[in-house]
């Protein structure tokens, strides 16, 4: 299995959308990666949905449908033949508003 992947990064947050990219694993653990999950949450954490069915082969998604004042929280899972990583630990941010500093937490 792949090794944990690095917390993805958060950027041009608004009040409906941002970007989030990751970079692959240090590891692939003897077999190449085939794609990622991306995982969010809004409850700090407690439970996780993941945002797409079929894997990601890109290394960014453009996170769309945010509701404004919300705190998300995200994590990346790399798959590979053999299975999947542990959660990459997670980045946070409150979608809002262009006009304010963005609120990237981690």
């Amino acid at each position: 299995m792949p090794s944990k992947p690095a917390p993805p990064d958060a950027s041009d947050i608004l009040a409906e959308s941002a970007n989030l990219t990751w970079q692959p694993p240090h590891s692939d653990g003897g077999t190449p990666v085939i794609g990622y999950h991306l995982e969010r949450s809004t409850n700090r954490g407690n439970r996780w949905v993941r945002i797409t069915k079929a894997l990601l082969q890109d290394l960014s998604y453009p996170a769309t449908g945010l509701i404004e004042g919300t705190e998300y929280f995200w994590r990346v899972v790399a798959v590979n033949a053999r299975g999947e990583s542990e959660p990459s630990d997670s980045c946070d941010f409150i979608a809002k508003n262009p006009w304010g500093k963005s609120d990237v937490i981690g």
